[in-house]
C-alpha cells in the first residue's frame, strides 16, 4: 500500500465515522422522544354554556379543562390509553359538578370516532381524537 494510498484511506475513515456516529445518535434521539401527542376537539355543551376546545395530550396522560358556570364549577377530566395505532384507544372520561361526580365513563374508539359523555339535556360533550 503507498503513502498517497494510505492517506486517502484515513481521509475516508475521518470522514465516514462522524457521520456514522451522528446517524447513530439521531437514530436513538428519536426514539428517545415521546409518541406524538393526540389532537382531543371537544364539543362542550355544559349547563347552557357551549364552547369548542382544542387539546394536545400524550398517551397516559390526564387531561382536564375546567369552568365555572354561575357559581358552580364544572370539571372534565380524560385520559387515553393507547398501545399501538392499529388498535382501539381506551379514553376514559370523568365529569364533575360542583365536587360531584355526575358522569364516569370508559370508551374504547377508533381515531376520529366521537366519544360522547351526556348526563341529560344540560350536560352533553363530544371529544373527538385524532393523532397528530
Amino acid at each position: 500500500m503507498t503513502t498517497s494510498s494510505v492517506s486517502g484511506l484515513r481521509r475516508r475513515l475521518c470522514l465516514t465515522l462522524p457521520v456514522g456516529a451522528l446517524a447513530a445518535a439521531m437514530g436513538g434521539a428519536a426514539q428517545a422522544l415521546p409518541r406524538p401527542p393526540y389532537q382531543v376537539a371537544m364539543s362542550l355543551d355544559l349547563l347552557g354554556e357551549t364552547s369548542k376546545p382544542v387539546a394536545y395530550v400524550f398517551r397516559g396522560e390526564r387531561a382536564a379543562i375546567s369552568g365555572m358556570h354561575g357559581d358552580t364549577p364544572w370539571r372534565l377530566e380524560f385520559t387515553i390509553k393507547h398501545h399501538d395505532r392499529r388498535e382501539p384507544m381506551q379514553v376514559f372520561t370523568r365529569l364533575t359538578v360542583a365536587n360531584e361526580i355526575v358522569a364516569a365513563k370508559t370508551r374504547q374508539v377508533s381515531p376520529g370516532q366521537r366519544v360522547v359523555v351526556r348526563t341529560d339535556d344540560a350536560m352533553d360533550v363530544g371529544l373527538v381524537i385524532k393523532f397528530v
